[in-house]
Parts: structure tokens; C-alpha cells; sequence
């Protein structure tokens, strides 16, 4: 029997001689030094190394374009919460009314935001309410931008290109928070949090403490976030803790004296959601339980010790994130923002697995966002995308001590090199034990 002879396989394959040949053959194409492989050349992890290969100019491009389509997509409700925003500011300069000036938190209670993001929202009271809101979208979802900027150099200069795949998850949550909802609270603590995390790379000790500082003047959850500064050296902490005592004293300190029941307002009480993971723990309160605040500040900051106590304070904005969304009554589709912004941080800075996917952010995407907007089959029930939110989340508390991350408490001082190519371990300049977990 004569054997059948191979198919000839060429003639499947784009000619070389095409324009744009050069491109696309490469698109996904495995590096080789062997023969050329036979058959269809796509490869996925090829192709994410494409990905990340695209020059800077077309990286920020796509972003940009991606970021104009979302806030056009959630721009439908134009900044929906931005009417608190516009309250607080114009009550915060009515000194002569008796509910305004350093009396508006307990006149308001619903603002549930710090003096920072008042005097940010301040500018914008000078305009038409529409036009307001109009301006307000584009300047936070121009800070959408920014912080993909900015988590950008936790990379090596040469990977940064890494930052397109988390970027293109992060930013249609990142429309939630700024088109959609308009909380700017939340867009200027997260941003700053994310800037005393580089300052503290580069050892920058009172810059890093003023942010955080201004971080809890804009939201008051962010406090637990103090804890990056044990990561500094020994004989910088004080001084960075005296920093950031002094600015969360005078955001905060001329509103609890001039007016004692300003804490009243931290009892607020929102309706507690059927998708809570709180529902998922048992607790079946209809509104806020009266614990669930000084719980996240007091579970967070535990959490944000522990990892520092293991060597992980880039981790320690995504542990005090996933305690607040794990203890908190709403579930409010901008909540996620912070979640997804958090992880994609741990995503640059752990070291890339065979698979070099941004896990963390992956699936923050598609088991805490997604659900929402798909009402099919089990996901059209609260009970269950509560489930999946509450698992996400305690996975992600396990995760973030068990993967592997370096130690950036110890060389620091060379600020060109990001944490993600420090080797795990401290050498004899650092004050702390060698932990290399």
C-alpha cells in the first residue's frame, strides 16, 4: 500500500509577501531558534508577550480610547452621587449657617467623606450643576489614567508593557467609580494610596506619610493604609507617624472640636444588601450593624500588620480593600473599583508564573463585577453572587500571605529598581529580621 503523502500546509499560511506581514507573522508566534513549526502559528502565550511588546504610544492609545468608551458606556447616570459632593462643598464655606461650616457632618451624615475630598469638590461648585458633573467625569476618569500611570512603575522599565492587560480589566470598573457614580472620595484616596506606595519604594518617608495622611482625610476608611509606614527604615518611622498624625489632625480635629457630635456620624446606617458577603457570615440586620465600622478599621489594620509582619506592604492596600468589601453591608458596583485597583498592584509586583496572566485581577473581574450585570440562571440571585464575593475575597485575604512576593522592606534605597525584581530576604542594612516567605 502506497503511503499517503503529508498535506502540504504552506498554502494555508499568509504570504509573506502581503504588507503587514511582518506584524501580524509575529502575533502570537512563540519565540523559536528551531525550524519553523508546521500548521496554525498562533500561540496564547506568544501572543501575551505580543501584547506586551506594543510601543508605549500605542499601549496609551488603546487605554485612552478604552477609557472614553467606558465613560461613555456608565455615563448615563452622569455621576449619580455627585450631589453630595456639591452639598458638602457649598456647606463646608456656609459658616454662618448653623449647619454648615465645621457643623456639616452632623447636619449631613449621609456624607460619608472626608474634608479632603470637599475641598477638592470646592472648584467645581463655581459651575452649573450639569456642567459640574460633565467636568467631574472627565477629571476623575482622567485619574483612571493616571493611576494605571503610576502603577506602571512598580514595573521594570523595560516591562511595563505588562501594565495593558490588567489596565484594560481595571478601567471599565475604574468608569463605575468616576462616570457613573462620581465619588471622588474614592478615586483621591485610592490615587493617593497608591503614591505614598511608590514614595515609600524610594524611601521618601515624609511624602509617604503626608499622602496617607491626605488618604484619610479624603476617606476614612483608607486609615488602616498607616501601616505602610512600619515599612520604612527604623529611624525614619517616628518622624513619618508624626507627618501623618499632624495631617489627619488638622483635616479632621477642627470638625470633632468645633462640633463634638461629628462622630455621630460614622453610625450612618445604609440598607444591608441581599448580595453582602455579610448576609453570607449570617448577619441578618437590615441596615448596617452597629459594629460593621470599627470592625473594618479594626479587622483591616490587623490584616495590614500581619503583612507587614511577613515582608508584604505592597499587598496591605488589597488586605484592608478585601476586609472592608468582605465587612461592608452595600454592594455597589463602584465598590469594586478599590478591589480591582488593589489587585492589580499585587499583580504587578508579584513575580510572573509560567502563565503570566494578572490572576488577582482576573478574577476580581469576573467573580465580583461580572455578576452583577449577568441575571442568568444562578447568577440572577443575590444569595449567590454573594457567595462568589465572599469566597473571592477570603481566597484572595489566603492568597496574598501565600503567593510569592519580595520583601520590600529590605533594599529600598535603590529606587530604580521596583519591587518586582528585588530578590525575597533582607541583607545587613535592614532593620528587620530575614523573612523570605
Amino acid at each position: 500500500m502506497t503511503p499517503t503523502a503529508a498535506p502540504d500546509r504552506s498554502r494555508l499560511r499568509w504570504p509573506a509577501s502581503r504588507p503587514g506581514w511582518p506584524v501580524i507573522a509575529q502575533l502570537g508566534r512563540a519565540p523559536s531558534t528551531g525550524p519553523p513549526a508546521r500548521g496554525y502559528p498562533l500561540d496564547p502565550l506568544g501572543l501575551l508577550r505580543t501584547l506586551h511588546r506594543l510601543p508605549s504610544s500605542v499601549r496609551w492609545t488603546v487605554l485612552s480610547l478604552w477609557t472614553v468608551l467606558f465613560t461613555v458606556i456608565h455615563g448615563g447616570s452622569l455621576a449619580g452621587s455627585w450631589h453630595y459632593f456639591d452639598t458638602g462643598a457649598r456647606a463646608l464655606i456656609a459658616v454662618s449657617d448653623p449647619g454648615g461650616g465645621l457643623h456639616l457632618y452632623h447636619s449631613h451624615p449621609e456624607l460619608q467623606f472626608g474634608p479632603i475630598s470637599l475641598l477638592a469638590a470646592l472648584p467645581f461648585t463655581l459651575l452649573p450643576l450639569a456642567w459640574a458633573k460633565v467636568t467631574a467625569v472627565v477629571v476623575m476618569s482622567a485619574a483612571g489614567l493616571v493611576f494605571v500611570a503610576l502603577a506602571s512603575r512598580l514595573l521594570p522599565a523595560g516591562a511595563r508593557g505588562q501594565i495593558l492587560l490588567p489596565a484594560l480589566l481595571f478601567i471599565p470598573v475604574w468608569e463605575e467609580l468616576a462616570a457613573r457614580a462620581g465619588h471622588l472620595d474614592d478615586v483621591l484616596a485610592l490615587t493617593l494610596a497608591l503614591g505614598a506606595l511608590l514614595t515609600l519604594r524610594q524611601r521618601r518617608a515624609d511624602t509617604t506619610a503626608v499622602l496617607l495622611g491626605l488618604a484619610v482625610g479624603a476617606k476614612p476608611w483608607a486609615l488602616p493604609f498607616v501601616f505602610l509606614l512600619l515599612a520604612l527604615p527604623a529611624d525614619r518611622r517616628l518622624r513619618a507617624v508624626g507627618w501623618w498624625t499632624a495631617v489627619v489632625a488638622a483635616t479632621w480635629l477642627p470638625f470633632v472640636l468645633g462640633e463634638p457630635r461629628t462622630l455621630a456620624a460614622a453610625g450612618f446606617r445604609i440598607p444591608n444588601s441581599a448580595g453582602s458577603a455579610l448576609r453570607v457570615f449570617g448577619v441578618s440586620d437590615p441596615h448596617t450593624p452597629v459594629w460593621c465600622r470599627a470592625a473594618q478599621l479594626v479587622v483591616g489594620a490587623a490584616v495590614a500588620y500581619a503583612l507587614w509582619r511577613r515582608g508584604r506592604p505592597a499587598a496591605i492596600l488589597l488586605g484592608v480593600i478585601a476586609v472592608r468589601l468582605l465587612l461592608d453591608p452595600g454592594t455597589w458596583s463602584y465598590y469594586t473599583a478599590g478591589l480591582l485597583a488593589a489587585t492589580m498592584i499585587v499583580d504587578l509586583v508579584v513575580p510572573p508564573g509560567r502563565w503570566p496572566l494578572p490572576w488577582l485581577t482576573v478574577g476580581a473581574f469576573v467573580l465580583v463585577y461580572v455578576p452583577a450585570y449577568v441575571h442568568v440562571g444562578l447568577l440572577a440571585s443575590q444569595s449567590v453572587q454573594g457567595y462568589l464575593r465572599a469566597g473571592y475575597l477570603l481566597a484572595v485575604l489566603l492568597a496574598i500571605f501565600q503567593l510569592p512576593m519580595p520583601d520590600a522592606r529590605c533594599g529600598a534605597a535603590d529606587a530604580d529598581r521596583p519591587w518586582s525584581t528585588r530578590v525575597t530576604g533582607c541583607d545587613a542594612r535592614c532593620s528587620s529580621p530575614a523573612r523570605t516567605r
